[in-house]
């Protein structure tokens, strides 16, 4: 039996089935657009719940704004560890387990201090899961007679790192504002300074957050670099 079917049939099946195949790839297309930019959000919302990046909130003025010749290290400085000793009497480089060390410049004086004992708290436990030393520092020749070890223990740690007068002190520790955060290798290379605290809690939370951020970024770069120089 003859095939009757007449070629505009078949044009017309062709045609329907190309509008099948073009509908069918169109939303092929716009599924696998919908789930890579779930992906992608999924991969930013995650990125950003352990990054945060500070846009503002910094208390950067220092606490004697009437000096107008405040000092602060630079980057690249290097602070002379090797001369420093804790109120008990042990050697800083003793206690540096790792690669890096934070101070943070107090003052037994200074009410914002005490006041950002919280942003201390949660350096604390950044700075134990990083194995990064973290200690307070008193510059001896503003503080006078206080008594280091126990201003140390009301901030939380168990011991201060006391800068002696007999030891020179750095031109740019003249000014320096308190709190002031800094970040050395375990040598006295300074890396990054964190000035400043706000009265404000939430700012406060921020502010250690930026820290903790800062932190995770420079110890994961230079484990990073320590591989690969080894592996040269």
């Amino acid at each position: 039996m003859e095939n009757t079917t007449a070629p505009g049939v078949l044009s017309a099946l062709k045609s329907k089935l190309n509008i099948g195949l073009f509908a069918g790839a169109f939303v092929v297309t716009l599924l696998i657009a919908f789930l890579v930019f779930r992906s992608f959000t999924a991969v930013q919302t995650a990125s950003a719940s352990r990054r945060v990046f500070l846009k503002e909130g910094y208390d950067f003025r220092r606490m004697h704004e009437f000096n107008k010749d405040l000092g602060q290290p630079e980057f690249g400085s290097r602070l002379a560890l090797a001369d420093l000793q804790t109120s008990k009497q042990q050697k800083v480089s003793s206690l540096i387990t790792g690669d890096l060390l934070l101070l943070v410049v107090v003052d037994s004086a200074c009410a914002p201090c005490e006041l950002s004992k919280d942003i201390m708290d949660s350096l604390r436990k950044t700075a134990a899961e990083l194995k990064i030393a973290y200690l307070p520092m008193v510059l001896k020749e503003f503080a006078g007679d206080i008594e280091t070890q126990s201003y140390a223990e009301r901030l939380g740690f168990e011991t201060c790192v006391e800068w002696p007068t007999k030891v020179p002190l750095p031109k740019f520790f003249e000014g320096t504002g308190t709190p002031t955060h800094i970040l050395t290798t375990k040598d006295g290379l300074v890396l990054q300074i964190w000035h400043g605290t706000s009265a404000t809690e939430e700012i406060r939370s921020r502010i250690a957050n930026q820290i903790s951020s800062d932190l995770y970024l420079i110890d994961h770069t230079i484990k990073a670099q320590s591989f690969g120089a080894s592996k040269q």
